[in-house]
């Protein structure tokens, strides 16, 4: 069994009132960071040396039953004593540490070992120095026998210090990380609320989908993301309200075109083709360092295949025809819209046109012109001889 030893007692530098462990990056604490951590290494128990009136113990206890872990506060290093046999490991993860790299990963799931870095570099930025040439880098597998040895220290002993001076006096070997990883902010120690706030902006651009994607709502969100998308994933309630927003936009749209207000009911489907995009980009932003993201509800899955079928229903509305010759068009636009994306081959103009903010302002001038149905075949008929030539290509 694997058991990780994390903690929440050191105060920042510049804050006594704030814990290391509390600071909040993206809406999730650093301890909540190490706790994902060390539940992807495979602890299967979890003990946070922390002060019990703690109010985010609460969300780490939640965080790891939900992932099948036991997790269990203790009061001192002494408390620790006997929670591990001698065949189990224990990950030991120095307070304040941010892990988010796959190398010091990889390298501790493969066994027992001690992490450094260069003290040249680990050093200036808060990593504990071994001796002259290395500095431990935060984190460590042991034998579970080694966490018995903390008997024999003072019971207000700072339990992973020590244990980083049992393991090396065990002769425990040591396992060197590139120095890289803390330039690119991908395992820091952090010290000072300030250095958080340093962080984020490479943080961000790191975690916001600036991708190969080419449309005008994937560029828009981005930069908004890149600016505010920490405040946004800080607040709890960011998803609902985003979910909320499409919802309505999208039911005052089916409305106006029941209505008969085609062209108004389009223009209000560019903001739910939009909104999809943000709440899609918050909750990138809201996964964890690897990847985790948090389950969506029923209605948030099917937030995505709703702008389609509502671009669907206002076409038909939109269109002169019988309800066979109004559905056809739009729904064969929509699924080729669907069958030309491909997340591996980019295609400018491509992303543009199924993106569904653009396509919903293109037919909303079709449908003030009252050319809705010649505009959705002339975007199909594209899209078709798109998705030929590709496969031509490829069997070439």
């Amino acid at each position: 069994m694997r058991i990780a030893l994390i903690s929440l007692l050191h105060h920042t530098d510049d804050d006594p009132s704030a814990l290391r462990g509390s600071l909040s990056l993206a809406g999730r604490s650093v301890a909540l960071r190490q706790l994902e951590f060390a539940l992807a290494l495979g602890c299967e128990r979890i003990l946070c040396l922390a002060p019990e009136q703690d109010v985010s113990l609460h969300i780490l206890q939640k965080t790891a039953e939900k992932r099948g872990a036991r997790f269990r506060v203790v009061a001192s290093a002494r408390a620790c004593i006997g929670a591990a046999h001698a065949e189990d490991s224990v990950l030991a993860l120095a307070d304040g540490l941010l892990p988010e790299a796959l190398e010091p990963f990889d390298l501790l799931e493969e066994g027992t070992g001690i992490l450094t870095l260069n003290a040249e570099k680990g050093v200036p930025a808060g990593f504990e120095r071994i001796d002259g040439e290395k500095a431990w880098a935060g984190a460590m597998m042991l034998p579970g026998s080694l966490l018995e040895r903390l008997a024999e220290l003072p019971e207000d002993v700072d339990p992973q210090p020590a244990l980083l001076r049992i393991g090396l006096q065990a002769g425990i070997r040591e396992r060197s990380i590139s120095d890289d990883l803390v330039a690119d902010g991908r395992w820091l120690m952090l010290q000072k609320r300030i250095d958080l706030e340093a962080l984020e902006p490479l943080w961000l651009s790191r975690s916001v989908p600036d991708s190969r994607n080419f449309a005008p709502t994937g560029h828009a969100v981005s930069w908004i993301l890149r600016r505010w998308g920490t405040s946004l994933a800080e607040r709890k309630d960011s998803l609902r309200i985003f979910a909320g927003a499409i919802v309505f936009a999208l039911a005052l749209a089916l409305v106006c075109a029941w209505f008969g207000l085609s062209a108004l009911a389009f223009i209000i489907l560019i903001v739910p083709g939009f909104l999809i995009s943000m709440h899609q980009g918050i909750k990138v932003i809201q996964k964890d360092g690897f990847n985790i993201v948090e389950p969506g509800n029923l209605l948030e899955s099917s937030l995505y295949f709703g702008i389609d079928l509502a671009l669907i229903w206002v076409s038909a509305l939109a269109i002169q025809d019988d309800w066979a010759g109004r559905l056809f068009p739009p729904v064969m636009l929509m699924g080729l819209a669907f069958l030309a994306v491909q997340p591996a081959r980019r295609t400018v103009w491509i992303d543009i046109v199924t993106d569904r903010a653009v396509l919903a302002g293109l037919l909303a001038i079709a449908s003030f012109w009252s050319q809705t149905g010649a505009v959705i075949m002339l975007l199909a008929l594209i899209l078709l001889l798109f998705c030929l030539w590709r496969a031509w290509e490829t069997k070439r």
